[in-house]
């Protein structure tokens, strides 16, 4: 099972477009998503609550002030039931299998921690992407899928929009570092 943490704040239209691809692109059967919102006041908490109405996988957090980023990712890691954790940035759109191709990384023993490629990461994880339209954008995933299945690279910095690793990882490392506000 996997469990996907998310944190919220503001960012309504971000964040709904990251649930929803998410909701809808994710082949693997046995997934949970705990979002963890950090005092959104833009109809945020609302949307939140009418998804998990809506989805029994959705679990909300909804603390009253901005908790932090590794704050909020230890409180929805801590709430997680999944041996999988994936932690999910609220302005990222996933596509199709996204899931079970990042958990078969994590079936190599070797590897603790695996992300993805993105247009925006500011380091080796970023890709040149030239799409406008949502369609645009799976079809562009689509053929990087197929152009690069299975390709993976060491990388000195994971930047957290997008990251799996085994529960027994985060057992063995321990919880974010609190002091840090980003997530890098």
């Amino acid at each position: 099972a996997a469990s996907i943490v998310v944190v919220t704040r503001n960012g309504l239209v971000f964040t709904r477009l990251c649930l929803e691809s998410l909701l809808a692109e994710t082949g693997m059967r046995d997934f949970e998503v705990v979002v963890v919102d950090n005092g959104s006041d833009d109809g945020t908490v609302d949307y939140l609550h009418e998804l998990a109405e809506c989805d029994g996988r959705i679990r909300v957090i909804v603390n009253g002030h901005n908790a932090g980023f590794a704050a909020a990712t230890n409180q929805g890691t801590a709430m997680a039931r999944g041996d999988m954790l994936v932690f999910l940035n609220n302005d990222t759109i996933v596509s199709a299998e996204w899931l079970d191709r990042i958990a078969s990384h994590l079936n190599n023993a070797s590897i603790g921690l695996v992300g993805a490629v993105t247009n925006r990461a500011g380091n080796e994880a970023e890709i040149n992407a030239k799409y406008v339209t949502y369609g645009q954008l799976h079809r562009f995933a689509r053929d990087q899928v197929h152009l690069h299945a299975g390709e993976r690279f060491d990388i000195r910095t994971a930047t957290m929009f997008c990251t799996a690793l085994r529960r027994e990882v985060w057992n063995a490392v321990g919880p974010l570092d609190e002091r840090f506000e980003i997530g890098l």
